[in-house]
């Protein structure tokens, strides 16, 4: 997902999931007492920050959306230009992601020491690219109108909308329930507290930072990602999400497929028109 698809999905189906039964792609409710926890099964890369779960594989990745979202500006900077509005394409496939895998909070050390809670900052070329076009008064109505007609060439399945989606936040939400889950995270609350941090009332996986310097938040981020580094917290409860998300895929498989394929239809559809436009 982009940006951070995940937790902005997660906060868009935080209410829609209460509501949500646990269903299979027969409408029956998904059996989930056969999920197995496999160590391992959630690929982590510490170093880039990311990992991959099973439904991942039925969502478009963040590479693939921005393979999508260089057609779009592809078309939008095209029409622009017919219309005698001077607008670049930006793209922002060579990007690395911002933000990763952060459902269970932060976990690089690196990144916990130099940006504390914040997201890593863009790359100055990053930057430079994003700053490439320069907004010329008057031409919005234009640019409203490319955009939209862009956007319409190349059209996306809406994460929050799927049956991925959903298995996400189910599978988010089970874990949060899950005893031994409990017990990973209950390790985690006391391994901070003996460092001397106090947690947020109500939340998970979360230090109190009010009143913190920025220096001592640093300090907080620190404490926070050695304590799940030392008892392997987040591999552990990726893990548990990982074997959830397993039996969703089982019990709802063809219905899965069938929105992947809506992916890969949009994706071929960018590819066409990059390596005709680009």
């Amino acid at each position: 997902m982009t940006i951070n698809r995940k937790a902005i999905l997660m906060i868009q189906l935080a209410t829609i999931s209460l509501l949500v039964v646990a269903c299979g792609s027969d409408g029956g409710e998904v059996d989930y007492s056969k999920h197995e926890v496999i160590s391992g099964q959630a690929q982590l890369d510490p170093v880039a920050g990311t990992a991959q779960l099973p439904l991942d594989a039925y969502s478009a990745s963040f590479a693939e959306d921005n393979i999508v979202d260089y057609a779009i500006d592809l078309k939008l900077a095209k029409c622009a230009q017919e219309e005698g509005v001077p607008l670049q394409a930006i793209d922002r496939r060579t990007f690395s992601p911002r933000v990763g895998y952060r459902t269970f909070g932060i976990w690089v050390l690196d990144e916990a020491a130099k940006y504390g809670y914040d997201v890593r900052p863009r790359t100055a070329d990053e930057q430079k690219i994003l700053e490439s076009n320069t907004a010329v008064a008057g031409t919005e109505d234009t640019i409203e109108r490319c955009l939209n007609e862009a956007v319409d060439s190349f059209p996306r399945v809406q994460q929050v909308e799927t049956l991925a989606g959903r298995g996400e936040i189910e599978s988010y939400d089970l874990t949060m329930s899950d005893a031994e889950a409990k017990a990973i995270i209950a390790d985690w609350n006391s391994c901070v507290e003996e460092e001397g941090l106090s947690l947020v009332e109500g939340a998970t996986l979360q230090p109190n930072t009010e009143g913190a310097s920025t220096e001592q938040v640093l300090e907080i981020a620190i404490i926070d990602v050695q304590c799940k580094q030392k008892l392997n917290v987040v591999q552990q409860l990726a893990d548990i999400q990982a074997s959830y998300q397993t039996v969703f895929i089982t019990e709802n498989q063809a219905a899965l497929n069938a929105e992947r394929a809506k992916i890969d239809e949009t994706i071929a559809i960018a590819e066409a028109y990059i390596g005709e436009n680009g």
